[in-house]
């Protein structure tokens, strides 16, 4: 999949650049200052959705705001952060399903250093069907991403994306895909008591015939990121798993909960263990194709089992990453109320070398998971292995006894959030 780069003057992208920020700050002042233009459509246990017109459109412009639970600000970096092609095909395939057609990078001018592992601006490539694809066209868009981190008046530390619609003559409308624009923006704000908060604000206008009623509704159901990111980061960390050649050993009964196989109970292959799993076992995840062929993307099937390990595995990862990323709000963005709400390290500003372009798509740097291929997992919950040592232990202080219930907890998510999924798939295939 070849696309044709896109080259970035210095002016165009400093342009683009400082509108995107503005847009930022806006974000952020809304936060002290709400906007009375939206009008409020939901609100429950923390999460509101709003939404007010926009002039000379019968779509709207959507508004949400929540908290995101069970996920640290790293995991949040990790589940959206795409810097080559195959991650982002990876978060397209991901966020639209079978929906998915089409994705690359067309530009890469800034990608993360040491200071802000979130920073990245380029310009990126969709293509996608909108829901009810059997009776719309196909839709495309070349747009503008910019992701960083910032902190607010507060002094709590924010990551903000940004991505906007743009035309390019490098990259013309192609015949029988319809153009549509779109205006995203995500604040993620890691405050001061231990949570974090979001706002995810959005305009989309998909251009040709879909009705807005149609198109509204199903951006409704959008708009709770608290449930979206979840399921995002588990099955992009599922994705970036090697693939395992099938284990031929003569098991007759799942890897997961160790039923046994038979005509009604047919069997399936974990592509990261190589394991055999049955049906009620299987997490299926839509994985690209990262070349040319006849079909956008396949299905790549998980055992229940490596889903949860994937979690667990990544789980004290994040907390070292957390744990060297604490200096970050003390030593980044000093500001004073004086100050804007937004300000940009020395690092973002253009060089005098000019701007860097990268119209290939990069190789992503697979994640090397080592899934125990000769365990059977059982249905119930297993402890990790590090919990079991600390059990056996006396607790030194209350760090580690936090620690041990917050990787107890997750665990009982996992397991909550696969059987959730799992009975949606069976209500599914009996409608």
């Amino acid at each position: 999949m070849q696309h044709p780069g896109v080259h970035l003057e210095a002016q165009e992208y400093n342009h683009i650049k400082n509108a995107a920020m503005a847009v930022v700050q806006n974000e952020l002042d809304a936060q002290y200052e709400p906007n009375s233009a939206y009008k409020v459509l939901l609100q429950r246990n923390g999460f509101q959705v709003s939404q007010r017109p926009v002039r000379d459109s019968s779509f709207k412009k959507l508004r949400s705001t929540g908290i995101i639970r069970d996920l640290t600000i790293e995991d949040i970096q990790y589940a959206l952060y795409t810097e080559d092609s195959n991650a982002h095909r990876n978060f397209l395939a991901i966020q639209h399903g079978e929906n998915y057609l089409e994705g690359a990078i067309l530009n890469s001018t800034l990608a993360k250093n040491d200071r802000d592992p979130f920073l990245w601006f380029g310009v990126k490539y969709m293509k996608i069907y909108l829901p009810g694809k059997s009776a719309f066209e196909p839709r495309d868009a070349t747009y503008v991403e910019y992701s960083g981190t910032t902190t607010n008046l507060r002094g709590e530390r924010v990551l903000f994306v940004v991505r906007e619609t743009h035309d390019f003559e490098e990259f013309p409308p192609i015949y029988e895909v319809v153009r549509f624009q779109f205006k995203v923006v995500q604040l993620y704000t890691q405050r001061h008591d231990g949570k974090i908060t979001y706002a995810y604000s959005t305009y989309t206008d998909p251009n040709g015939s879909i009705p807005a009623w149609m198109y509204n509704k199903q951006a409704y159901s959008d708009m709770n990121m608290d449930e979206k990111l979840t399921p995002l980061l588990t099955m992009r960390r599922l994705l970036e798993l090697e693939r395992v050649k099938p284990r031929h050993d003569g098991l007759k009964n799942c890897v997961s909960c160790n039923s046994h196989f038979t005509v009604f109970r047919p069997k399936s292959t974990c592509s990261a263990c190589g394991q055999n799993m049955c049906k009620k076992c299987r997490v299926t995840v839509l994985s690209p194709m990262h070349v040319k062929s006849l079909v956008p993307s396949e299905k790549r099937l998980f055992c229940k089992s490596c889903v949860i390990q994937t979690r667990h595995s990544f789980d004290d990862t994040s907390k070292r990453t957390f744990s060297s990323n604490r200096s970050f709000q003390d030593n980044s963005f000093e500001r004073s109320e004086s100050e804007p709400n937004v300000k940009l390290s020395d690092e973002w500003t253009t060089n005098s070398h000019g701007l860097s372009i990268s119209s290939a798509p990069c190789s992503l740097e697979t994640i090397n998971s080592s899934i125990r291929s000769n365990s059977s997992v059982s249905s119930t919950h297993t402890v990790p292995e590090d919990v079991e040592f600390r059990r056996g232990s006396s607790f030194q202080d209350e760090r580690d006894m936090r620690e041990t219930f917050q990787q107890m907890k997750l665990s009982l998510d996992s397991q909550k959030q696969l059987l959730s999924d799992m009975q949606r798939q069976f209500s599914a295939r009996n409608c």
